[in-house]
């Protein structure tokens, strides 16, 4: 209910906002290996057209148009994709309280769990950068929310947002193909084996 898990997951967003004020992670210049990924949203920014222009090896299909949303305004930036990745970490980090308690996990696991996340240096050092470490976990978590839900509930909605952030997932790198297989088993069994369950998941497998 809102009187409670909403206002706590507000005072999550807050605290993780509040952690990024004293981060400061200002100036136009890239950070850690994101000028590789920021050298294809350049180009799809200028061009329109998505062009892999760099050796590294992710997908980076879905974190480049999100970064390139970000770049409208006031055009191509590296602080723009930082603030890119700051706002999908959040969702991440808004995601993972989700999830604990839609398993039936108290308040209390959940508001440490999602703590832990907010002050776990890995996340937080690379939430500031537009590597695609913190989007690609954000989205999973965001993904297993949905799942859980969905099963929890039996929510074709829910479902459905499952296969869609999972895809995204994909599209930011490459073994999110091993999770969409996961969660696609995991709903045969859910759900008896039953031919329109295992139609549904290798569909999305296959559209993977």
């Amino acid at each position: 209910s809102w009187a409670s898990d909403g206002w706590i997951v507000s005072a999550l967003l807050l605290t993780w906002c509040l952690t990024i004020v004293l981060v400061n992670p200002s100036g136009d210049f890239p950070l850690n290996d994101d000028w590789v990924y920021g050298l294809v949203v350049r180009n799809l920014v200028k061009t329109g057209h998505f062009e892999f222009i760099s050796p590294a090896s992710a997908n980076l299909f879905t974190q480049a148009y999100w970064g390139a949303l970000f770049c409208l305004p006031f055009g191509f930036s590296f602080e723009a994709l930082r603030l890119s990745t700051l706002v999908i970490a959040g969702l991440g980090v808004a995601s993972l309280y989700g999830v604990i308690r839609a398993v039936g996990g108290s308040i209390a696991m959940a508001t440490l769990s999602s703590l832990l996340l907010i002050f776990n240096p890995f996340y937080l050092g690379l939430a500031n950068t537009f590597m695609t470490d913190a989007p690609f976990t954000a989205t999973l978590i965001t993904t297993l929310y949905c799942y859980a839900v969905a099963l929890k509930e039996n929510s074709k909605p829910h479902l459905f947002f499952t296969f869609v952030f999972a895809l995204a997932a994909l599209g930011i790198r490459q073994y999110g193909l091993i999770f969409i297989a996961a969660l696609s088993i995991g709903y045969i069994v859910k759900k008896e084996f039953r031919w329109p369950a295992i139609l549904q998941a290798f569909g999305a497998t296959g559209l993977g």
